[in-house]
């Protein structure tokens, strides 16, 4: 029998180890109650992050300012290196609003538009936590309105028959663009056309036939303008088309360009019955004063001399170019 001395000795021991471990699993939760805590803090603040990156997408006045601050926005919140959006546009859609909208494709470099989600790497949405794949369904909803509100906008600056723009349009764009060139010193292009013997189509062929023709010179002259150009149904059978940064002589470069596309190939009228179709095209220039304020004035005044210009070209016999000699200021 073990002396009364030791079994005591033993059971100090015992007790002594269970303190220890229990002190040892005291620190142990401690530590994790502490890391539990951190995470939940920078939860919190992400979550914070989050909401206010959803709240300032949702007050985006516009398509381009909605990339802007998705781009933009998302990397300085989050303090990341860089930020890209992959934008699913087979249709080439999104690219076209904005461009009507004057926004520069090249202006942000991190979005890539793609016709197809194949080239996007499908390991690629595994990386998002569940934050940024919240914000990223927000995002979604907010282009897709974003886009719905371009369309309804551009629905009232386009001219329902051939898909241009319409005059409305053209104005704002040209007084735009003349604000553009005061500030970089440059210049601004606006040919003004008219279809000639237009009114023998209608007259002989009928209404329909008529648009018909105006649908395909639509077609034919926005092949021939430049990226940065904006054309216009003007009204009845008149077209319009603005060269940023251009002047009189490239405004008559495009317009020999649209005027050999127009009459190169007859358009069809009927069934077996087609129509060589001619035009007549004024071509001015403007280079803004530096003291100039009142651009509307500026744009009807540049419009009035391509279009004098016009009429030029239509007493020298139609089917022709009149390029206007005056710099309109």
């Amino acid at each position: 029998m073990a002396p009364m001395g030791g079994r005591q000795s033993d059971r100090q021991e015992s007790v002594s180890e269970r303190l220890a471990r229990l002190e040892r699993e005291n620190a142990e939760l401690h530590s994790r109650l502490v890391a539990l805590t951190d995470e939940a803090a920078r939860n919190e603040a992400l979550l914070r992050k989050t909401q206010e990156r959803e709240l300032d997408l949702l007050r985006a006045g516009s398509l381009a300012q909605l990339l802007e601050r998705l781009i933009n926005g998302l990397r300085s919140s989050y303090q990341l290196d860089a930020v890209s959006l992959l934008l699913h546009d087979p249709q080439h859609e999104i690219r076209h609003l904005l461009a009507g909208d004057g926004f520069a494709l090249d202006g942000l470099a991190e979005v890539r538009f793609v016709d197809a989600l194949i080239t996007m790497a499908p390991q690629l949405a595994a990386l998002a936590s569940d934050f940024l794949a919240h914000l990223g369904v927000i995002a979604a909803i907010c282009i897709e309105n974003a886009v719905n509100r371009a369309r309804l906008v551009r629905s009232g600056l386009t001219d329902f028959l051939t898909g241009f723009h319409n005059r409305r349009y053209l104005h704002a764009r040209l007084t735009e663009e003349l604000a553009r060139a005061q500030r970089a010193h440059q210049t601004v292009a606006c040919l003004m056309i008219d279809v000639d013997h237009f009114k023998r189509i209608n007259d002989q062929y009928g209404h329909l036939a008529g648009d018909a023709v105006l649908r395909e010179l639509a077609q034919r002259i926005d092949a021939e303008m430049r990226m940065s150009d904006t054309g216009a149904r003007f009204g009845g059978d008149e077209f319009a088309i603005v060269l940023p940064q251009g002047g009189a002589a490239d405004g008559a470069i495009v317009a020999q360009r649209v005027l050999n596309a127009v009459r190169s190939t007859p358009i069809a009228i009927t069934p077996g019955v087609t129509e060589t179709v001619t035009l007549s095209i004024g071509v001015a220039a403007a280079a803004p004063d530096p003291t100039t304020r009142d651009f509307k004035s500026l744009a009807e005044r540049l419009m009035a001399e391509a279009d004098a210009a016009l009429y030029r070209a239509k007493g020298a016999g139609r089917n022709t170019i009149a390029v206007s000699e005056h710099l309109v200021a």
